[in-house]
């Protein structure tokens, strides 16, 4: 009996373990699927908030039970996790996004559509570098000559031409022929 309480509280703080990393997943997938905008900086500001709130919550709950559950380690525990989940979600929020050879510098526009006679982006009026203009030939190129298959498709086959191959259609059928015969024709 005594065994499985002591198990039971492992588990308690193996899910509640599990449950510190999913914030901190969760705060960092923000980061990243809003990076370099004012709403990844906002969600994980938001994030560290949350993580403040349980440091308080823990501070409160200190004293409305009269310390009987204080637990220094855990604030400092806390104070620690909230600098990572913040230092790590910062410098994800900050990381620039990649810019394909193919688009415009100044506001990302796919240029892969763009006549080849012009060197201006056509929403911005941006002018745009030749090795960028090369890019986007090269990708229009590689859209435009996509790979044929190798053998042509069977030419469909009416219902006709099915039945006219059926061993019923020619007089091949098992009743016009020897036992044996049609042993063979099974096999």
């Amino acid at each position: 009996m005594r065994a499985s309480g002591h198990a039971e509280g492992a588990f308690r703080i193996n899910v509640a373990m599990m449950l510190f990393m999913f914030y901190a997943v969760a705060v960092w997938y923000g980061a990243v699927r809003w990076r370099r905008s004012w709403l990844g900086f906002i969600w994980v500001s938001l994030g560290c908030l949350g993580v403040l709130a349980l440091i308080q919550f823990h501070k409160l709950l200190n004293l409305w039970t009269s310390y009987d559950i204080y637990l220094p380690v855990l604030q400092t525990l806390l104070w620690g996790y909230i600098s990572l989940v913040a230092s790590v979600g910062y410098f994800i929020a900050s990381i620039p996004k990649a810019i394909q050879p193919w688009c415009c510098r100044k506001c990302r526009y796919d240029l892969t559509g763009v006549p080849g006679f012009s060197d201006v982006c056509p929403e911005c009026g941006t002018a745009f570098s030749p090795e960028t203009a090369y890019a986007a030939e090269r990708r229009a190129r590689s859209i435009a000559e996509a790979p044929r298959p190798q053998r042509q498709a069977r030419k469909p086959r009416d219902m006709a031409e099915v039945l006219g191959h059926t061993s019923l259609s020619h007089g091949h059928s098992a009743a016009n022929q020897p036992p044996h015969a049609a042993q063979h024709q099974d096999a």
